[in-house]
């Protein structure tokens, strides 16, 4: 068995492949084992099917390491991150849950096209809208016991602008970032690694 605690790496919306090793080497630098979820678009179409996805990866780290995993959801991957915990009964094998730029209270950006996206098959627009219905299942469902939840938001985020990240029953804080960077700076999840640390 592995002796490193897993930190499980769920992005947020992007229709293409960006590089993570500059993620993956962030957590490595504190001590834990990355574990970043590959690209699939149909994750990035609807917010339920990424659920699942996260879900699965967080069993099957669990069974390899036989130790709570972190959970580490960027701007999208942090809705469908809390969906999975509150929803696909994986609460118990999760140590903790970092939501970083997530709209929990909606998007401004996925406003715009929550009318057009479903011509393309594109669910989440409408998911990360204000008032959707998935955003008022989490916000009206208590926080299942047992995992630390942790909310950050960026000062200069215009995707998710504070206090859209706020999530209630979670420790919520607000710090120096934007939308892209969450995506592209390791320094960000350096940081976040960093609060994770046992």
């Amino acid at each position: 068995m592995d002796k490193r605690r897993i930190v499980i790496v769920a992005n947020g919306f992007f229709p293409l492949p960006i590089p993570m090793r500059h993620i993956a080497a962030a957590i490595e630098q504190h001590g834990f084992e990355p574990d970043i979820i590959p690209f699939d678009l149909r994750n990035k179409w609807d917010a339920r099917t990424y659920a699942a996805t996260i879900a699965h990866h967080v069993r099957m780290a669990y069974r390899r390491s036989g130790r709570q995993v972190h959970v580490i959801g960027t701007s999208m991957g942090g809705v469908a991150g809390l969906y999975a915990i509150m929803f696909e009964g994986i609460a118990e094998m999760v140590r903790t849950f970092v939501a970083v730029g997530a709209p929990f209270d909606g998007s401004p950006l996925a406003a715009k096209f929550s009318l057009v996206a479903p011509l393309a098959g594109c669910l989440a627009a409408g998911q990360l809208t204000k008032g959707s219905r998935i955003l008022h299942t989490l916000k009206t469902t208590p926080l299942p016991e047992g995992p630390r939840y942790i909310s950050l938001g960026g000062l200069s985020d215009r995707t998710c602008p504070i206090p859209s990240h706020e999530l209630a029953g979670a420790d919520n804080y607000r710090w120096s970032f934007n939308h892209g960077e969450i995506m592209f700076k390791s320094w960000v999840h350096g940081m976040i690694a960093a609060l994770l640390l046992d």
